[in-house]
């Protein structure tokens, strides 16, 4: 009688296992951003439906993200680093602007320090 193999490791599939300790803290925190920007975007509705629904676009991103680090999904990685990208436009603005960029500086390494992390173990976060 023939044997039907079963899965085995192929480099396509990374390791099963759960997610890095990190990439937990990780999406927690993203999942509190984003609950924290839908809040926002709810709040502002009133006085400006524009920002509004950038704040809430971008914490349905944040929430969508979060799950999906925590799961270790690459579509996650990618939007993420997407969100990075957004995000330093918007410092370089808020930096031609004269605004305080001493907080969004520190803002800046941290995110990146982050992307760089998330990266660095880009093998582990499967399909």
């Amino acid at each position: 009688m023939d044997r039907v193999p079963t899965q085995a490791f192929t480099p396509d599939q990374p390791p099963a296992g759960p997610a890095p300790v990190l990439v937990v803290i990780i999406a927690w925190l993203l999942l509190i951003a984003g609950i924290g920007q839908i809040v926002l975007g709810l709040l502002r509705f009133p006085l400006s439906v524009w920002s509004s629904v950038l704040a809430l676009g971008l914490g349905t991103a944040l929430v969508a993200i979060s799950i999906s680090l925590r799961h270790m999904k690459i579509w996650a990685l990618y939007a993420y680093s997407v969100v990075f990208v957004v995000g330093i436009a918007a410092v370089i603005r808020a930096a031609a602007s004269n605004m305080n960029t001493i907080s969004a500086d520190a803002e800046v390494v941290l995110e990146l320090l982050v992307l760089l992390y998330l990266w660095t173990i880009r093998q582990r976060f499967g399909k």
